[in-house]
């Protein structure tokens, strides 16, 4: 498969030691000689250090992971450290993954308190939080403030582009793989026991005579799991069109024209579904996808044979760690920047915050202090890991702590040290990928989809009635021309009219 590649120049992110500490006492030469000058300079000190525990500022931080059994007991020992160094104490608010959307929406919506949260498209959707307002807009902390200047003394130039609306920043996007690429997880001794040739995988339906075999011989194992998106699944396939998608529609990343479409309406995606409804029937996905909700536990399971997802360096580690069974890593298609590259994992600001400064400091934090980002990945060391070398540990099983897989979420991920079978250029590799992956053309393109916000509610009902019945439906081509039917109903002509007009304007605005 012929890969077009656009070389594509990220500014390289400069690594920076943040040294803090206490300023040293002067003393006299001349020896203290009275116990009241000894009383008074304890007295001294205890005022100062009673004054610096009443700065100390308490931040709380929703993330989106399971609660760990030991969360209280690492949580304590990075408080000690946040305390002594920042004056900083973190209430680390952990909600599963599965539950994460709703909940968060909740305290967004009943005013709850709490100062940072992670946001992306496709959970606690950073669009439409701004839309309602309920993120603070950082241009003057980031500008005006000792820790915004901390931050942006080592942060990526250009980054938080994708978190700026009408030229208010509203996220501090994290910084990891930002390229997309997709690939096959598999488990290796299935594919070992069917002699399965990686090399020869270029998109999913290589993995069809697998599959067969999957279903034939493993009957307590489902050969593909079905929490794949369309495009995870059938990007590199000949002819299909990969798009950046805004509201419904979407303009395709090598399209010079700019023009904005309905992609669901495009003849890729008709043969993509098409395709992943025949894998239904072959047997491939589970009977029962018409109802199954939460497939975390089959995850958990290992009862997927092959996993459609994200492709990254040291992917194949983390699925290995994260299941307990060792799992292959195939990627396939092109590596590409979306417009909005970046926007999958960002941390926002509650417009409510108490104490935002504070709240910036923590992100900053995140990106200068490798000592508190590790702990808040691995725990202790010798309870939770075991330090290896420098910059890598052997996680303990069953420890009760392990976000190890988690550094993409909490801030910089090229400050986590390297576990498992991670290569020990994992992260070179991932900011060479960054930098040579196909550019869209939309690169730097903010739609503001408030404009059209009816429409896209309207559309968001329709596509959660039509749900995946791609996948099962009897009749495909009667579901798929009922779903662009609705779809249409729903508004998609006034949405595309919108954001072309939009694109047009930037583009204009751009010398595009």
């Amino acid at each position: 498969m012929k890969k077009k590649l656009v070389a594509v120049l990220l500014a390289a992110i400069t690594v920076v030691s943040c040294l803090s500490g206490c300023g040293q006492r002067t003393t006299n030469d001349v020896e203290t000689k009275t116990s009241e000058a000894t009383t008074s300079e304890t007295k001294t000190e205890e005022t100062t250090v009673s004054e610096k525990e009443e700065e100390v500022v308490k931040v709380t931080w929703v993330i989106r992971n399971n609660p760990q059994e030991d969360d209280e007991q690492v949580l304590e020992a990075v408080n000690e450290i946040l305390r002594d160094k920042y004056a900083l104490e973190l209430d680390l608010v952990p909600i599963a993954n599965a539950e994460y959307n709703d909940k968060m929406n909740l305290k967004i919506t009943s005013g709850e308190e709490w100062d940072i949260c992670y946001t992306a498209n496709f959970t606690n959707n950073f669009y439409s939080n701004v839309e309602r307002e309920a993120f603070l807009g950082l241009n003057e902390l980031l500008e005006n403030t000792e820790a915004g200047k901390t931050l942006m003394s080592v942060y990526p130039e250009g980054l938080t582009d994708i978190a700026t609306v009408n030229g208010t920043i509203y996220a501090i996007p994290n910084y990891q793989l930002i390229y997309t690429q997709n690939g096959a997880y598999i488990q290796k001794d299935l594919a070992d026991e069917f002699g399965l040739d990686v090399d020869s995988i270029n998109d999913i339906t290589d993995l069809e005579p697998f599959m067969e075999w999957v279903r034939d011989n493993k009957k307590d194992i489902w050969p593909l799991c079905d929490g794949m998106s369309i495009a995870k699944a059938c990007q590199g396939m000949d002819g299909y069109v990969i798009y950046d998608e805004f509201s419904g529609a979407g303009v395709a990343i090598d399209d010079e024209t700019y023009t904005v479409k309905d992609t669901f309406a495009d003849p890729s995606n008709y043969e993509a579904l098409k395709l992943l409804n025949s894998y239904y029937k072959r047997g491939f996905i589970r009977s029962d996808v018409a109802t199954a909700v939460d497939i975390t536990a089959d995850q958990a399971a290992n009862r997927y044979a092959v996993t459609i997802h994200t492709a990254k360096p040291g992917g194949d580690a983390e699925y290995t760690t994260k299941y307990g069974e060792e799992y292959i890593l195939v990627d396939y298609g092109p590596t590409y920047l979306a417009y909005n590259a970046g926007v999958s994992t960002m941390l926002g600001i509650n417009v409510n915050s108490k104490n935002p400064e504070a709240a910036l400091k923590m992100i900053s934090v995140m990106w200068t202090d490798p000592e508190v980002f590790n702990m808040l990945l691995f725990g202790i060391e010798g309870e939770h890991y075991k330090k290896v070398s420098e910059n890598r540990v052997e996680l303990i099983a069953d420890s009760g702590y392990d976000r190890s897989g988690q550094g993409w979420a909490l801030g910089n991920q090229f400050n986590a040290w390297l576990y498992g079978t991670q290569a020990d250029d994992v992260w070179e590799v991932t900011e060479a990928n960054n930098a040579s992956a196909i550019k869209s053309v939309l690169s730097g393109f903010v739609p503001d989809t408030s404009v059209v916000s009816t429409e896209t509610a309207q559309l968001n009902s329709v596509i959660q009635e039509f749900g995946n019945g791609y996948k099962y439906t009897e009749d495909f081509d009667k579901w798929y021309n009922d779903f662009l039917a609705k779809r249409k109903t729903a508004g998609t002509d006034k949405i595309i009219e919108e954001m072309q007009k939009q694109v047009d304007a930037w583009r204009a605005a751009n010398g595009k």
